[in-house]
């Protein structure tokens, strides 16, 4: 990479300095997400450990593994991908545009399909916003900055409420509620062990083949808290890849402040689209039993899932 590369890399570092994450947190969750800390690796790995956190959840293992996106269990790879996807879509297009809103309305109509609580729509809302907050964390290395933090949360509660999802007006409350909230309800059952497994097993597939499969697997359980692997029956990482998975995660999230990802608006979604050849349309993406649920006319794009 030569120099004129790397300035053009490194713009996107000033251009975030000069946003405001109270009226910027759309344009700052772009940048971070998308263009800072852009590697299809990393976001699998996050959603990977956030969706073992989601299968956690008495309520919620049940619904995934009876059907969720698709069958979680048997068709993996594509339940993760268009879910992924979909956060791409969302992140590219926001909360207030046309396109956004048509994403999150055709969200909110599949989702009429199952029988969930509010509390775990609200739970995976809270997910969103404050996972990239607690992996740093949990692995004792500096992660987002807490304008970055900021501008997150704020992006993730106007989606919430776009979809219907009742979101507290404060960041530490919602923040307080969203660890309350996993210790009364996360169970050990099957369902969820089997689903953490399944999406333990897409993850290496993908990502650690062959000899690196048992580093993949450690760094997973490096990123997870105890409760949480209690609850998916995996032992944690011994201490000494839990210290060489932080200093590599560290490494990584150092490297791309000094260099961030390439030029380009898609990289959040170009990792996922094997299935459609280029980045699809919100009303393409999601399993076959799904395709005929479509987003309602603008006006009805807010419409609670559960009202």
């Amino acid at each position: 990479m030569g120099p004129r590369g790397l300035r053009a890399r490194r713009q996107v570092l000033r251009e975030l300095d000069r946003l405001d994450p109270e009226t910027d947190f759309h344009r700052m969750t772009q940048l971070v997400l998308g263009r800072i800390f852009c590697d299809g690796f990393f976001h699998q790995a996050l959603f990977t450990v956030a969706y073992w956190r989601q299968t956690s959840v008495e309520t919620i293992a049940p619904v995934l593994v009876r059907r969720g996106y698709g069958n979680t269990l048997t068709e993996t790879r594509k339940r993760n991908d268009d879910s992924l996807l979909f956060f791409g879509l969302i992140y590219r297009d926001g909360p207030c545009s046309a396109q956004g809103k048509r994403t999150i309305a055709r969200l909110t109509e599949i989702h009429k399909t199952f029988d969930i609580p509010m509390d775990d729509y609200r739970y995976t809302i809270a997910s969103l916003c404050f996972e990239p907050m607690r992996l740093p964390e949990v692995m004792g290395v500096r992660g987002l900055t807490e304008r970055e933090n900021r501008a997150l949360f704020l992006f993730w509660r106007a989606v919430g409420r776009q979809w219907g999802v009742d979101i507290p007006e404060e960041q530490e409350e919602f923040r307080a509620w969203f660890y309350a909230y996993e210790r009364r309800t996360y169970r050990r059952t099957e369902d969820g062990i089997a689903i953490a497994r399944a999406m333990e097993k897409a993850f290496l597939d993908r990502w650690a083949p062959g000899v690196l499969r048992p580093l993949g697997a450690q760094l997973l359980r490096a990123m997870a808290t105890d409760d949480l692997l209690q609850a998916v029956d995996l032992p944690p990482a011994p201490p000494v890849m839990k210290r060489l998975s932080s200093l590599a995660v560290a490494a990584y999230l150092r490297g791309r402040r000094l260099i961030p990802g390439p030029v380009r608006e898609d990289l959040l979604m170009t990792p996922w689209t094997a299935e459609y050849g280029t980045i699809p349309d919100s009303s393409v993406v999601g399993p076959k039993w799904a395709k005929e649920i479509q987003a309602p006319d603008a006006e009805m794009a807010s419409a609670c899932p559960f009202g």
